[in-house]
């Protein structure tokens, strides 16, 4: 790559990140949980830790991690900022993973640029203080990700021992990035290397077995009982089913939500005159974006292998998404597209860009507009998500422009409530978890515009 062009992606990027992430770390703060990060800051690190690892007593290097982070200067602005490193990290470890598929500078652009929009978990962003385990479960596993692409290439035991040491430390941090689990299943298939997948697999089950045995076992008897989310005590099969059945409407009404509140959505951006700007720079900057794509010469794509690669992405992506089923389904808790804790679904802001840089490597230069179309959407979402999070609209009616002649200390934040017209907040929070004797399909799907 020359030098002209790595600067001209990273030139790309930074005005990204300034375009959508500048407002909210002027204007963000703190939210709820993120002050009992923040008062950490008051004590010794071993008091920190102590009182931490109650929380964390299943996760002992989030515990560590969180005494750690609070020895700094440790502020808003600081976490967010070490939120969005976290992020480009991880993108860096998944590019460089994944390099074959990230060959024309256009899609390493595309997919940092999805990632830094985390539409459908973007309390790791909003609530930078605890959320940012969201981020760092998904950086853990990146690095994972890049010493069993090491493993594939150069077939040396010792960096898939690394790779699954890696994955255990994700385990014992936060368990967000589990269902991409799956990528690393399928890596030998997409590396080129299917021998080792029998490897990988027996490895990648050592790992469930160990971490299973730590957060189960090991872990509540030297610190606070068991709090995992693996609660799996008096699970029947009926029950499992239930919630497993439950969370796959709550999935699929994800994205029904993502065209559900679309027009909603643009209502509020062209309500406000930044938010016009914010729009409308980002479209012009993905369009601007394509458009050197096409500049480019075409792949020739290898019809042979056309078939059999598109099948095996998508089992790689059904798989991804029983694995995020599992995951709610075991802890007994519901999926959250909305509210302050979503993390969970960090995961699936990760997938999605992956998936589509991966597709889109086999797909003739004509099918860009659908690419396109899936930034749309999720930019339309997502800017008055983060509008709404900035200030709580419904206490105080400002504009942005009032919001920038207004001092800081006299602003009141948000908590993530979506403020459309005639928007039920009262059922938004309602069913995060939930229990045999109260489970109402229809109020769990009704996270929506009524």
């Amino acid at each position: 790559m020359s030098y002209s062009k790595l600067y001209s992606q990273n030139f790309i990027i930074l005005l990204f990140i300034l375009i959508i992430h500048l407002p909210l770390l002027l204007y963000g703060d703190f939210q709820q949980d993120d002050f009992y990060i923040f008062n950490l800051s008051n004590f010794s690190f071993i008091d920190s830790f102590s009182e931490v690892i109650l929380q964390f007593s299943n996760r002992p290097f989030a515990a560590i991690f969180f005494s750690f982070i609070t020895r700094f200067f440790f502020s808003y602005e600081f976490s967010y900022i070490l939120n969005i490193a976290l992020i480009l990290l991880s993108c860096n470890f998944i590019i460089i993973s994944f390099e074959k598929y990230f060959i024309k500078i256009f899609f390493k652009e595309i997919f940092i640029i999805f990632c830094l929009i985390p539409v459908f978990s973007y309390s790791v962003i909003f609530s930078s203080g605890m959320q940012i385990t969201g981020n760092l479960s998904i950086f853990i596993w990146s690095v994972s990700i890049f010493y069993l692409n090491r493993f594939l290439k150069e077939n040396s035991l010792r960096h898939l021992i690394y790779s699954n040491l890696y994955l255990t430390l994700m385990f014992l941090t936060y368990e967000s990035a589990f269902p991409l689990l799956t990528i690393n299943l399928t890596m030998p298939f997409l590396q080129n290397n299917a021998k080792a997948f029998k490897h990988v697999l027996i490895t990648v089950i050592a790992v469930l077995i160990i971490s299973f045995i730590f957060q189960k076992i090991i872990l509540p008897e030297m610190f606070n009982g068991d709090i995992s989310r693996l609660r799996i005590e008096n699970f029947q099969i009926r029950s499992f089913l239930l919630y497993f059945s439950g969370n796959i409407i709550l999935f699929l009404n994800i994205f029904y939500l993502l065209f559900a509140n679309f027009f909603s959505s643009l209502k509020i951006i062209f309500g406000n005159l930044f938010l016009i700007f914010q729009y409308c720079t980002c479209l012009i900057l993905f369009i601007f974006i394509c458009y050197k794509f096409y500049q480019e010469k075409s792949d020739v794509i290898k019809k042979n292998r056309e078939k059999n690669f598109i099948l095996l992405i998508l089992i790689m992506s059904l798989f991804f998404v029983f694995l995020l089923i599992f995951m709610h389904t075991i802890s007994k808790s519901a999926m959250n597209f909305y509210g302050i804790n979503n993390r969970a679904l960090v995961s699936l802001s990760f997938f999605v860009p992956l998936f589509l840089i991966i597709l889109f490597n086999y797909l003739p230069k004509k099918y860009l507009i659908y690419l396109f179309f899936c930034f749309f959407i999720v930019i339309t979402n997502y800017l008055p998500i983060q509008y709404n999070n900035i200030i709580y609209i419904k206490e105080r009616n400002l504009s942005f422009k009032n919001l920038i002649s207004e001092s800081k200390k006299n602003l009141t934040h948000s908590i993530f409530l979506i403020h459309y017209d005639n928007f039920d907040t009262n059922d938004l929070f309602k069913y995060t978890t939930y229990s045999d004797d109260n489970f109402d399909f229809q109020n769990m799907i009704n996270f929506k515009e009524t």
